[in-house]
């Protein structure tokens, strides 16, 4: 056991890398449109190089067996921390029920979401650099409902909450400690719940730009794209 949650906290963090990019380019949405491409291509540059992606899916895969293992194991993890705290709700128990379920949510929505945003686009798409965040915006109109900034809202905010909390817990696995029966620091809540009213405020915000900014300069390579994956 103490294997296995040292390989999901050493891969989680590989992986943490990436996505404090991927969300702190979704924030940018807030200052403009322009400001979030910009600020997307820059990080693109790290994130996409083939030695980063190459260890970004190792550490995905790494992540996804070890926690899986932990999964079916949990009974015994369980008895183990009821032993800890004396059979008391430990504190941060709340916190550490959140986690897994967002750990939950991205491991179900993760691949979709892998192949639709660089896959799909790498497949697909002449060139895979002109996947940008007007590709995004117009799924918007796409999906019905409000559907997909909903969806992208709950991803985007499981997402930063298991940033958060995990980098926490792998750091003190990796250095021999703990935080079971600890509670949360409240500075690291406050952040969580900074990039929870980002994602949500970006996401209200892209959608607005669907009707201030031009992006007819990729329609056509749009249209034939969302047509390829069935969305019309």
């Amino acid at each position: 056991m103490n294997t296995l949650k040292k390989m999901s906290a050493a891969s989680g963090l590989v992986f943490g890398i990436f996505l404090a990019m991927h969300l702190f380019a979704h924030y940018m949405l807030n200052l403009g449109y322009e400001q979030a491409q910009e600020t997307m291509l820059a990080f693109r540059v790290i994130y996409q190089h083939p030695i980063f992606e190459l260890s970004l899916a190792a550490s995905l895969g790494v992540h996804m067996y070890s926690n899986t293992c932990l999964y079916l194991n949990r009974s015994k993890i369980n008895a183990q921390v009821k032993k800890e705290t004396d059979g008391k709700k430990p504190a941060g128990s709340a916190e550490l029920t959140a986690h897994r379920i967002a750990g939950y949510i991205l491991s179900l929505s993760i691949f979709g979401h892998v192949f639709a945003t660089r896959l799909g686009a790498f497949i697909m798409l002449p060139d895979s650099s002109v996947y940008d965040y007007g590709f995004v915006a117009s799924v918007f109109e796409v999906v019905p409902f409000n559907l997909f900034p909903i969806y992208l809202c709950i991803f985007g905010m499981a997402g930063g909450w298991h940033l958060v909390y995990g980098t926490r817990s792998a750091i003190a696995i990796l250095t021999g400690s703990s935080v079971v029966g600890k509670p949360v620091p409240v500075p690291l809540k406050v952040v969580a719940m900074i990039n929870h009213v980002a994602i949500v405020a970006g996401m209200v915000a892209l959608g607005k730009y669907l009707t201030t900014i031009d992006m007819s300069d990729k329609e056509d390579v749009r249209t034939k794209f969302f047509a390829d994956l069935g969305l019309h």
